[in-house]
């Protein structure tokens, strides 16, 4: 098997149309030049070239809210169990924009947790990607 990965800068919008025209243009191209038969023009989901990044500032909240807050989220860091329920918690957020923008969410959901799954979590995977 080959894969070929194809990226471009779709700017605003999400791309997947224009990615999967150009998968398919370039099916007949890599079947003359390689003597194969192409099985599959299809793009994936795990986008981790674009990566979006949201600093959320909390005030006005009691200081054990805050510190349990931090509490489940330095948890969520060791234990992939924790983790999966908080990255639901953070979609619980994102998704309601992505429906209301007219984006295909459950593309997104599926890139994030695919990205999660390289760690366990979201946050430790950013981690792990600056440090790459």
């Amino acid at each position: 098997m080959a894969v070929i990965h194809v990226t471009a800068n779709v700017c605003d919008a999400m791309g997947a149309n224009i990615i999967n025209q150009v998968c398919e243009y370039l099916k007949l191209p890599v079947q003359e030049a390689s003597g194969e038969t192409v099985t599959m023009c299809i793009l994936s989901n795990l986008v981790d070239t674009k990566l979006t990044r949201a600093r959320v500032e909390m005030t006005g909240l009691e200081p054990e809210l805050m510190e349990k807050i931090e509490e489940a989220s330095l948890f969520a860091l060791q234990d992939p169990y924790r983790a999966a329920t908080n990255n639901k918690g953070v979609l619980n957020g994102i998704d309601p924009i992505l429906i209301a923008t007219g984006n295909d969410w459950r593309a997104v959901e599926a890139g994030v947790h695919a990205y999660a799954v390289k760690t366990g979590n979201i946050a430790q995977s950013r981690v792990e990607a600056r440090r790459g």
